[in-house]
């Protein structure tokens, strides 16, 4: 929330034609991959009790995040129909697919519902293509030429995402005396890349969507050496 603040603020001074980019600016800052990389990240570091910490944030995390994505592209939204009250925004992020597939998954696991094994298999396989799938169609729309128009901003962003939110929250955790061992779970969420749906939202919601196909391009790459660096100041690596 802090950050989430104070990047809004940060956001008038982006040299913007639309308000929709600043309300993607703000929305790639802080919207992280926590379905396709976070918690594969957990599970490689931590094993399987990481995975199932991070798992438990994540849930309070992404409905957060996702919140507060609807609200920030909704308020820079320049169209009358993305406008309107409480109701709009709760409908909207009801209908997010994020919340909707974590919803149904919870409710499967909950209910002990059994997927026939043919399905089981193929939602395994398309479920592992997603990622490379999502980040391969992110990365052919990908231009030089938008990333140098826009190369402060999108490092802005992108250093925002990668290296103060998760800073923000490794100092929190010190300052707390909290072990790594049970902080980790939650840095690992904090510094992930921005989220690949951040595009989509970017898109439905009269956002900029060529500056978050960027900044998810940007911050995946250079995620390898951030993570790497928050592993290794926290004793993993």
């Amino acid at each position: 929330m802090i950050v989430f603040g104070l990047t809004w603020s940060l956001s008038t001074f982006i040299q913007a034609s639309q308000r929709g980019q600043r309300g993607t600016f703000v929305q790639t800052s802080f919207h992280g991959n926590i379905g396709y990389i976070a918690l594969a990240i957990a599970y490689y570091a931590l094993g399987n009790k990481g995975l199932a910490q991070a798992s438990i944030i994540a849930g309070f995390v992404m409905i957060l995040q996702n919140l507060l994505a609807v609200f920030i592209l909704q308020y820079y939204s320049e169209h009358a129909s993305n406008k309107g009250g409480p109701w709009i925004v709760f409908i909207r992020i009801l209908s997010n697919p994020v919340i909707v597939g974590a919803t149904a998954g919870f409710m499967v696991s909950f209910l002990k519902i059994p997927i026939p094994k043919v399905m089981d298999q193929a939602l395994e396989i398309i479920g592992g293509m997603a990622l490379p799938m999502a980040l391969l169609i992110i990365g052919a729309s990908l231009t030089f030429d938008l990333v140098r128009s826009r190369l402060i901003p999108i490092l802005c962003a992108t250093a925002i995402k990668l290296l103060i939110l998760p800073g923000a929250g490794y100092l929190g955790y010190r300052l707390l005396g909290i072990s790594a061992h049970n902080y980790l779970p939650a840095l690992i969420l904090l510094a992930t890349p921005t989220a690949t749906i951040a595009v989509v939202m970017a898109h439905e919601i009269d956002g900029d969507m060529d500056f978050a196909v960027a900044t998810v391009s940007v911050s995946t790459l250079m995620s390898a050496a951030t993570f790497s660096l928050w592993l290794k100041l926290s004793g993993i690596l």
